[in-house]
């Protein structure tokens, strides 16, 4: 397994843009500058900057956490890829949850259920209605990543001062049937925690597919 650390990743894109910035100052140091830097200088000196971290990027211990990555297939015909040492799945009557299970500052999880509108445009403004159709949010009309099919988005983003929430619902329509994909997660002050939330759970929802 590949090791690395953010530690090493900034280190080094700090020092080689130190030395960009650097050689540029140098360059504006007056009319009679007696240095002519060029663009050739600047990328050979990020290049020697990059191979000094090189062997310290390589050598590193620190592990990172591997992933468990794990396929959900639904008896209706739709399946999606989840990591399993991140999220939980769990079944109940007609939804189905992936439940984020590490440190989150409120609730993180994606639902999938079936709706009875006819139409999936009707089951997103349902939805859209029983949220106070209110002027911040979000519709559109897009394919739905690479499953062939339409999704009808529905987005409250996040508001300023609020809770930290933020919800998408995209609706879309198989074999018949109208479904409904709701994820629902909060948003912290830690952006290391913000950004795996994010990642695990897009993932779950860019994996999609229909048979």
């Amino acid at each position: 397994m590949k090791k690395r650390t953010l530690k090493n990743l900034v280190s080094t894109t700090v020092l080689a843009g130190t030395l960009v910035i650097t050689a540029f100052g140098f360059v504006g140091c007056g009319k009679d500058s007696a240095l002519n830097i060029t663009d050739e200088d600047v990328a050979l000196a990020v290049d020697e900057a990059l191979a000094a971290h090189k062997d310290a990027f390589n050598n590193d211990t620190t592990e990172v956490p591997t992933s468990n990555f794990a396929t959900y297939a639904n008896s209706d015909g739709w399946s999606v890829q989840y990591d399993s040492n991140l999220v939980e799945v769990t079944e109940s009557d007609d939804t189905v949850a992936f439940v984020y299970t590490a440190d989150c500052p409120g609730t993180c999880m994606m639902t999938v259920s079936k709706s009875d509108a006819s139409t999936a445009a009707e089951a997103r403004d349902a939805i859209a209605e029983s949220w106070g159709n209110g002027d911040n949010l979000i519709k559109s009309e897009s394919p739905l990543m690479d499953t062939g099919k339409d999704g009808y988005w529905l987005i409250q983003p996040l508001e300023e001062g609020g809770s930290g929430l933020t919800e998408t619902v995209i609706t879309t329509t198989h074999d018949n049937q109208v479904f409904v994909f709701d994820l629902t997660t909060h948003v912290g002050d830690d952006e290391a925690m913000n950004m795996q939330i994010s990642d695990t759970m897009a993932m779950i929802i860019d994996s999609l597919q229909f048979e």
